[in-house]
């Protein structure tokens, strides 16, 4: 029987939207998956403008990372994991994407996540963060990719990221619209660090 190298690197991912769960939970706002019913071969997903108390929306629920992320990170841990993908739901951060000041409670869900991997799995694995801002508010079902600080999530995030220093020496991908910022963009992300 084959055996894996010893350098492999065993793991998994996830996005918010498909496991967090807990979708209007301590401030959180809807995204565009919060509007999105189940669907099947026979019967298409819809994206509604409101709740339908008729329908199912997967990601309310999900399977409630939100609640449980103790015990799956756990979980990755038994499993040997020693690389794993994730997402931030933005809306958890910037209910709307208009606000001024990032949910509180939002940030201290991801700081107590990020806590956890980093006890279980650990972040020396971790290849690369998207970064991006948003020119629409979120959940408008538009593309909504801005330059860093001049959209709606603004720069006080952005020099909250480069400073955390759990995140030092993590490569970080810029998806903004315009290549013409991006030596700009690159050069005030590394005066934050």
């Amino acid at each position: 029987m084959s055996k894996f190298p010893e350098n492999f690197l065993w793991g998994g991912a996830c996005a918010a939207n498909q496991f967090e769960g807990a979708w209007d939970a301590d401030g959180k706002g809807a995204s565009v998956p919060d509007m999105c019913t189940n669907g099947s071969h026979t019967s298409p997903k819809w994206i509604t403008d409101h709740i339908h108390e008729d329908r199912l929306y997967p990601s309310h629920e999900a399977i409630d990372f939100y609640h449980h992320y103790k015990e799956d990170i756990a979980e990755f841990g038994e499993m040997g994991f020693k690389v794993y993908r994730t997402s931030v739901a933005w809306t958890r951060i910037y209910p709307t994407g208009e606000e001024t000041e990032p949910n509180e409670k939002g940030l201290e869900f991801y700081d107590k996540v990020f806590e956890e991997f980093d006890k279980e799995v650990g972040f020396n694995y971790l290849r690369g963060m998207h970064l991006n801002d948003s020119k629409k508010a979120l959940g408008t079902h538009v593309d909504r990719h801005d330059s860093i600080g001049k959209g709606l999530i603004g720069k006080a995030f952005f020099e909250r990221l480069m400073q955390d220093s759990r995140f030092d020496n993590i490569p970080l991908i810029l998806e903004t619209p315009d290549e013409s910022k991006w030596k700009e963009e690159i050069t005030w992300l590394r005066s934050m660090e």
